[in-house]
């Protein structure tokens, strides 16, 4: 599961009175389309304001509250054509400048909404406002640098502006610079100890610093003044799944369902819980859910996937991992999977193409390099494969299964003694009880392929004590007998 601070930028647009030059006609007109826009009757208000444009095609307030309707309609190409109409006749207002930023950020243009910020900031150099919006975008933009010192130009003006704390604290999570982000919501709680978004910026920064007990603790108290609050409530749903306490996290997912019942991440999370309680169904029910309510998100049809080829499932799985990548070529994990697939359905090469595919998107990740090792492994090509797991090993040194993998490269080789360290190392650190038997079941024969009789009796021995399935034990018990020379 992968933890990302979210941002959410206010879409706040501005109206404008109307001129004093106009007759009583144009006025009234104006009046009714700007009572039809607050009764959301926008449709009317559209129909309202073209009548005043007729009468006055060069008035800056009806093209401004006409581009206001369009863009509260969503029909953002004919709001910005409005609010560019007026800035040709105007261009130096504050209020049609920021309603057009805010037209192109919603219509996913931050760099246009860049461009009209920085305008404003040329007319107003000193409005905090505008600074904390452009420091919205440069986050928007992946430029968490940039939106930090605009934030601190405005804490140098009023030190004790909370809004502006808690939007530092979310750049400094998109840093990484988790204490830092603490530090900072905490401090504006001592100013505001009320402020919701000031608790949440805190749980948010402990949750991805991995300090999950102090997440809990936050988000609770949080929902002891809130208790009715869906967005905590799916908070700390996610910091129960990272904790694995399943149950309580099916709890918080469904209480935050109740509230906001389309809430497609909500789903996600309930899909995630149910899967952690090995109840696969109902995961898949919660996963196509979330997609039906938004269907173009990778991650939806990747976890939907995992739980479908758990439940063998293969193809409606392979579907999925289909389309995850569909929406998400870079979508390291689907490629991973899908791989996976194609492996255990013999299309070695398209599995091959998969694990390469990830492993050039993300050259430290494990998976990619242990599965396309193992791959490359099987079809023996031994010394290719060996370099990537060794790759895999300097990321991850305590790895059992890229260990043991190496284990049997080097078996394969005949190199013993390698075999031997490695297996050695992957029974340390493999946490499963049944898959450390099974490699001490593979460093016993190392031991007997190297001519040590003594230690792979022994480990023979300790793993037989350890199986429980009769047709796993039968042939390693004979082969304890062979090893003793026959003595029973």
């Amino acid at each position: 599961m992968r933890w990302c601070a979210l941002l959410v930028i206010c879409i706040v647009y501005t109206l404008m009175a109307q001129p004093l030059v106009w007759g009583e006609h144009a006025e009234t007109l104006f009046m009714r389309a700007v009572e039809a826009e607050r009764a959301g009757d926008l449709n009317r208000a559209i129909d309202l304001f073209n009548e005043v444009a007729g009468l006055d095609p060069q008035s800056v307030a009806t093209l401004n509250n006409r581009g206001v309707v369009y863009a509260k309609m969503n029909e953002l190409d004919r709001a910005i054509e409005d609010f560019t109409s007026a800035l040709q006749l105007d261009p130096d207002n504050i209020s049609v400048l920021s309603n057009r930023a805010s037209a192109y950020l919603k219509k996913g243009e931050p760099d246009q909404a860049l461009k009209d910020l920085n305008t404003m900031l040329k007319i107003d150099s000193g409005s905090d406002s505008v600074l904390l919006n452009r420091a919205q975008v440069w986050l928007k933009m992946g430029n968490p640098e940039k939106a930090e010192d605009d934030i601190k130009t405005i804490l140098r003006h009023e030190e004790r502006h909370t809004g502006a704390l808690v939007f530092l604290g979310q750049c400094l999570i998109a840093q990484g610079r988790m204490d830092e982000a603490a530090k900072t919501f905490l401090r504006a709680l001592r100013i505001d100890p009320d402020s919701e978004a000031a608790s949440r910026g805190l749980g948010d920064a402990y949750f991805a610093g991995r300090k999950l007990d102090k997440a809990l603790e936050v988000y609770t108290k949080a929902l002891q003044k809130d208790p009715r609050n869906p967005t905590l409530l799916l908070k700390r749903c996610t910091a129960h799944l990272w904790s694995q306490n399943y149950k309580q996290a099916v709890i918080d997912c469904q209480a935050s369902l109740r509230l906001e019942a389309m809430n497609p991440d909500a789903h996600f999370a309930l899909g995630n819980a149910m899967a952690g309680q090995g109840m696969l169904t109902e995961a898949v029910d919660a996963f196509s859910k979330a997609i039906e309510l938004s269907p173009n998100s990778g991650a939806y049809f990747y976890n939907r996937g995992l739980a479908l080829h758990q439940t063998h499932e293969t193809t409606r799985a392979l579907d999925d991992f289909n389309r995850a990548i569909e929406i998400d070529p870079g979508h390291v994990d689907a490629l991973i999977a899908r791989g996976g697939i194609y492996w255990s359905l013999g299309q070695t090469e398209k599995a091959l193409a998969d694990f390469a595919r990830a492993y050039q998107l993300d050259g430290n990740n494990v998976g990619a390099l242990k599965n396309l090792g193992s791959a490359l492994l099987a079809l023996e090509k031994q010394e290719a494969g060996i370099r990537a797991l060794e790759e895999a090993r300097k990321i991850a040194p305590e790895d059992s299964q890229v260990l043991a993998a190496l284990g049997d490269a080097f078996l394969s080789k005949r190199e013993m003694d390698s075999a031997i360290a490695y297996y050695k190392q992957a029974f340390r650190h493999e946490p499963d009880e049944i898959e450390k038997t099974r490699v001490l079941i593979r460093l016993g024969l190392a031991y007997e392929r190297a001519g040590k009789q003594s230690q792979a009796l022994k480990t023979y021995e300790k793993a037989v004590g350890s199986l429980k399935n009769p047709d796993m034990k039968q042939p390693l018990v004979e082969k304890i007998q062979e090893l003793r020379g026959g003595k029973r």
